[in-house]
Order: C-alpha cells, then structure tokens, then sequence
C-alpha cells in the first residue's frame, strides 16, 4: 500500500475532544475506514493517514490528490497536495496500526508522521477534527471530481493554494492561469457547438485561436447558464478580469516580472472560479455536496464539545 499523511493535520473522531486527549498519547492510531475510491480501496487512520491499496504511485497520487482536493472544498481546511514520490509503503497490522515499510522526507506531511516529538508539538494548540459521517461525503465528492475531471486540474488548483501559502507567488499565478485558460476555451467551445458546430470541430477551431481572441469573443456575447439555476457563468466584469491577469500573465512569461502576493490571490480567485465552472460543466454539483456536508458538520461540533451539564 502506498500512503501519506494528510498536511495540515486533522483526526477523524466521532467522540467528544476530551476523549481524543486522552486516547491520543495512549495508543497508536488505529484504521478507521475502508472505503473505495477512484478503483482502489483507501485505508483511513484516526490521525488523518491514508493509504491506497496499489502499488502504482500514480495511480494512487491522484486518488489521494481528489480526496484532499474534496476535503479542502468541503472542510474549508486547504491540504498540501501529494506527489508520486512523497507516498510511503504502509502495512496494515492485525490490531489496526499501520506499519510503515519506507520513509520519505519529501514534504511537511512526510516530516511530521516520521517524527512524533514534532507532531505532538505541531497538534498542542488543538485539534482539528472531522466526523466520519463527513468524510464520507468528501470521498463521495471525490469519486465525482475523479469522474469529471482531468486528473491536473485536481492536483493544480490545491498546489495554487498550497504554493500561495508559501510565499511562491509567481508559481502560484503561472499555475492558476492554467485553469482560467482551460476554463475559457471550454466556454467558447460551448458557443461554438450551440451555433451547430460539432464539438470536434469547435475544439479544433478554439485551439486555434490565442487567448486575447478568446477572451474577446467570449465578452461579446451573452454569459451562458449551464441547468439553470446557475451561479457560475463568465459575466463581462469576470472576463475582464480574466483579460487582465492575461496581461500580468504576458509580463510574468515574457519580461520576467514577478507576480506580486495580491497579484498570486487574485488569480487563486480567478482559477477557483474557473474550476467551479468547469465542474458545472461535467455536471458536477458543488452547491449539493455543500447541503448535504452541513447539517453532519453541526452535529460533528456539538458532539465533540457537548454543554457542560
């Protein structure tokens, strides 16, 4: 199995948080859940571990990537995104624990798991901590975004966030335009394939066009709503927003300008809102995943932190 420790760290508790003190420095963490998730089953430990059931990192980097990516959307917590390299090879015991088989020191999560001292310093300011009822919910979104989306753009817009929080602000905005063009050409293709061009030949006719044109096409015409009600069609004031990070874009490529840290937000703005409207597109409903992750949040917190009697 090939696992990794989400980043920040959290714990999967369905009990109140005095019971967690008192549970964590007594035990190892134990295997919570087994679900399924993009064809493999995903082993899921009480301190935020979890481990796929293949040998084949890619394949597995890109499960865990839609995990964390649902999480992030869902939980309002951001998860470092994983890479190929950073898995570790992981046994379950017979007692629940998980025995760790290699070691690598590739990322903050990697360095965490290995080292306890740290972790215990890390997690003294509290804990964060989800319901198991929650979680299923994050995996039920992940197996949709695995469906409706291309694995990149899973694994780009958590390293956009994760490369902002980090002070890397011209990779952050390099990165985050991705989106926005994927986002932009996918939309012109929309047009063009309800004017009866067939979408082959709307594909070919877009990727042949540069991004301004684009862009100028899509401002001089109407917003399309995808399964109405739709909260998230380009409007003209979105697209020119998109038209002016193309330009900091261009000085960023070209001339060698840095991206500035307001610079890296708004493009982080620019690309979440990209990836919502390409989720709408594959038919992908956010807004009922959000609906129904709710009420199980509430009922997570008063269970964790129940009145004084």
């Amino acid at each position: 199995m090939l696992g990794v420790l989400a980043y920040p760290t959290f714990w999967i508790w369905d009990r109140t948080r005095k019971e967690l003190l008192e549970v964590r420095f007594q035990r190892n963490p134990l295997q919570c859940m087994n679900v399924a998730l993009g064809g493999s089953n995903v082993h899921i430990f009480e301190d935020g571990y979890f481990a796929v059931d293949s040998s084949d990192r890619l394949s597995a980097s890109r499960n865990l990537n839609a995990l964390f990516l649902s999480f992030s959307l869902l939980e309002g917590k951001t998860l470092e995104p994983v890479t190929e390299r950073a898995l570790e090879v992981v046994e379950v015991s017979a007692n629940g624990t998980r025995i760790p088989r290699t070691w690598t020191l590739i990322q903050m999560a990697n360095v965490i798991n290995m080292y306890e001292e740290s972790r215990k310093e890390l997690e003294s300011s509290g804990y964060f901590t989800v319901g198991s009822s929650e979680l299923l919910v994050v995996l039920e979104f992940a197996e949709a975004l695995l469906g409706t989306t291309k694995p990149g753009s899973v694994y780009r817009l958590l390293e956009v966030s994760n490369m902002l929080s980090s002070g890397q602000w011209t990779g952050s905005f390099l990165l985050g335009w991705i989106t926005v063009e994927e986002a932009i050409d996918s939309e012109l293709v929309i047009l063009y394939s309800q004017q009866g061009m067939s979408p082959t030949k709307a594909e070919a006719a877009v990727s042949r066009l540069k991004e301004w044109e684009v862009l100028s096409e899509l401002k001089a015409r109407s917003p399309i709503s995808l399964s109405p009600p739709d909260p998230t069609p380009f409007d003209l004031p979105l697209l020119e927003e998109f038209d002016k990070l193309r330009v900091l874009r261009n000085a960023i490529v070209h001339n060698g300008a840095p991206a500035t840290e307001a610079d890296a937000k708004r493009m982080k703005e620019a690309s979440t809102r990209a990836m919502w409207r390409l989720m709408r597109r594959r038919a992908l409903n956010y807004r009922a995943f959000l609906s129904k992750i709710g009420p199980l949040q509430e009922a997570s917190k008063r269970r964790l932190d129940p009145p004084l009697t």
